[in-house]
């Protein structure tokens, strides 16, 4: 009974983090920030196009996502599958392997490798690249009250 309450507020924070992201922030390309360790260096980080990545998969659209960092949307979960197993290995009394660790970091490095050859521009793994503000639909604007041009003169009448 317990795993199901468990299970059950892992699935309502879930869906309010989704509900809150589309209500509250919406559709935002526009201020996403940029990968320092990019504009320093040219050369795509294992992180680049991660939060593109996000945004598309919470936008329903897989394929984007992945096409952004296919590492973060499909290796998260086999990651977090085996922290997992290695956890419950040491639960129940078994030594923590290196092996895991050793594996995570030949992982990211070859993924940063692959992502910038031939070049960060071409290579297929390189996230797409970002809109042009001058590309990108208009978002609607609020129209805001106008206030008087000298509230002196408002205030007499």
């Amino acid at each position: 009974m317990q795993r199901v309450r468990s299970k059950a507020k892992w699935l309502i924070a879930s869906v309010a983090l989704y509900l809150g992201y589309r209500f509250a922030i919406g559709d935002l390309p526009i201020w996403m920030p940029k990968c320092l360790f990019h504009q320093w260096t040219g050369f795509h980080c294992p992180g680049c196009g991660g939060t593109r990545a996000v945004s598309a998969l919470f936008e329903g659209n897989f394929v984007l996502a992945v096409r952004n960092n296919p590492l973060l949307i499909l290796g998260t979960p086999l990651i977090g599958l085996a922290i997992y197993r290695q956890h419950r290995r040491e639960l129940a009394g078994g030594k923590a392997s290196p092996r895991l660790v050793w594996t995570l970091f030949i992982l990211f490095v070859a993924y940063f490798a692959l992502r910038n050859i031939p070049s960060p521009t071409t290579s297929p793994l390189a996230p797409v690249p970002e809109i042009q503000d001058s590309l990108r639909p208009a978002m609607p604007q609020k129209k805001l009250p106008q206030l008087p041009s000298n509230p002196q003169n408002h205030l007499k009448s």
